[in-house]
């Protein structure tokens, strides 16, 4: 069984891993995760500027996350006021502590 861990699973480190930019149109993040203790799953959506830099989407950054806590095997990553992705061309970041991610799609 494969996973993505913070280095050595431990509660002081946190991992992240950002897809390539995918068309999000209306589609959902859903994960297959597990979290240890206090740990959690959280993620934001990506703009990816001309200067080749990134610029997190209102109302899809980090701080407006429903972070994910539990162990479930499809659960879907939400913000305060969208289920959905926006319509375009995004990238998605995960954010992961204490956490095990086993799975993740952008899908409908």
């Amino acid at each position: 069984m494969w996973s993505a861990v913070p280095a050595a699973g431990g509660k002081a480190m946190e991992a992240d891993m950002t897809t390539p930019p995918l068309d999000c149109s209306g589609k959902r993040v859903q994960i297959n995760a597990l979290t240890i203790g206090d740990g959690e799953v959280s993620a934001e959506v990506l703009e990816l500027l001309d200067d080749g830099t990134f610029k997190p989407v209102p109302d899809y950054t980090r701080k407006e996350c429903k972070p994910f806590t539990g162990d479930i095997k499809r659960a879907a990553i939400t913000w305060n006021k969208h289920d959905r992705l926006p319509n375009g061309c995004y990238l998605v970041r995960v954010y992961f502590r204490a956490a095990r991610l086993y799975g993740f799609e952008v899908a409908e």
